[in-house]
């Protein structure tokens, strides 16, 4: 005789389900203005690199050489070739990494590998990548942060996920990011059953970053749960 299921088992499966894909689409919304903001950082970052180090140590300046070809690259969203390089005459990130890694560059390129990772539906390979991204950027260090706990998500990792969000919200620090980032912890908290730390995540933006362009998804966030009596 088959065992009949519990009611309450498949409403919290329905609920989990339903909150798996508010952040599925949350993720997605927000998916290019975080890339975007990560990217910009980057290029930002090796410009600076450049103009300091391309004129004063070689080994430094070939690596910027090459990974600007691969940025080309990566700009027109080719990201298995940006990441592996063509074969000829333009070097991949993970080339870059291999030969450079111990230059401003490789560094950099660590991150840009993960982004084409990501891109590339390889989530346990962009985590590997941008876990070895290290900057002070208090734009690009909790962009990369964050996108880690992207990855966890894309894997239904909530429970790692949480913790990342809340350190790129913390690290951040600003109202572009850090609101963005609390909304995906509240979500990852939510698919996780624990509304009450939800519901802090969605206050916490409410009271903190006010006039962000995210306030008005926190407070529906956290609206629906309290009329859900959660």
């Amino acid at each position: 005789m088959s065992k009949q299921s519990n009611p309450q088992d498949l409403n919290k499966e329905a609920t989990s389900a339903e909150t798996g894909s508010k952040a599925e689409d949350y993720m997605k919304k927000n998916r290019r203005t975080l890339i975007i903001c990560l990217v910009a950082a980057i290029v930002v970052i090796g410009g600076i690199i450049l103009y300091r180090n391309a004129y004063m140590m070689p080994h430094r300046a070939k690596a910027e050489e090459q990974i600007f070809r691969a940025e080309q690259l990566f700009e027109r969203d080719s990201f298995e070739t940006a990441l592996k390089g063509n074969g000829a005459d333009v070097k991949g990130f993970l080339d870059i990494i291999s030969d450079y890694g111990n230059t401003p560059s490789g560094n950099v390129a660590h991150a840009y590998a993960g982004v084409c990772y990501y891109q590339l539906g390889d989530y346990e390979s962009a985590i590997k990548q941008l876990d070895k991204f290290s900057s002070k950027d208090m734009m690009l260090q909790p962009s990369v942060i964050g996108l880690i706990g992207d990855c966890y998500v894309e894997g239904d990792q909530y429970d790692k996920a949480v913790g990342y969000f809340e350190d790129a919200a913390k690290k951040a620090d600003n109202m572009l990011l850090s609101p963005i980032y609390l909304i995906k912890a509240g979500l990852a908290y939510e698919a996780l059953g624990k509304t009450d730390k939800a519901k802090e995540a969605y206050t916490k933006v409410k009271e903190s970053y006010p006039t962000s362009p995210s306030a008005a998804n926190a407070e529906k966030y956290l609206q629906t749960l309290i009329l859900q009596g959660k």
